[in-house]
């Protein structure tokens, strides 16, 4: 999966983490919008990345950690991607690194989600908030598709 499928995630927070270098990393990133967008219930992706052989979480103003429980313990929020190689994200209160080989997206019954699935439910998601807010900002349902 491309490494710039880790926007479709802004908002999104860091829940669970687990895994060793080098070797396959877990991690549960929940974004109840975006979840919202798909069939299954629930509140949050897995993501599994093989290959993984870094990850350093810099909260401002603290040392850097790679220490995966630390950085479960802080619950990084992701806003954006800021570089693809090396993969950097920005977070509410520092930046994540990970370097991987291959990413897969799933739901919590493991079905995998697709990179194009995944940009449509966002791009609709974005799409259909700009037009409630122009409006009379009702709330969203689903349903209502």
């Amino acid at each position: 999966m491309k490494r710039d499928i880790w926007g479709v995630f802004h908002d999104g927070v860091l829940k669970y983490i687990d895994g060793s270098v080098p070797g396959t990393l877990i991690l549960e990133v929940e974004i109840e919008y975006l979840r919202g967008m798909f069939d299954e219930p629930g509140i949050s992706f897995r993501i599994e990345l093989t290959g993984y052989t870094k990850v350093v979480y810099s909260e401002y103003d603290e040392k850097p950690t790679q220490d995966i429980t630390k950085i479960q313990e802080r619950e990084p929020e992701i806003l954006y991607v800021t570089s693809e190689q090396p993969l950097l994200l920005d977070c509410v209160m520092g930046t994540l690194e990970l370097e991987y080989d291959a990413m897969r997206v799933m739901l919590p019954s493991e079905v995998e989600v697709s990179y194009e699935s995944l940009v449509s439910a966002s791009d609709t998601y974005w799409s259909e908030l700009s037009v409630r807010s122009k409006g009379d900002a009702q709330p969203f349902n689903r349903e209502d598709k």
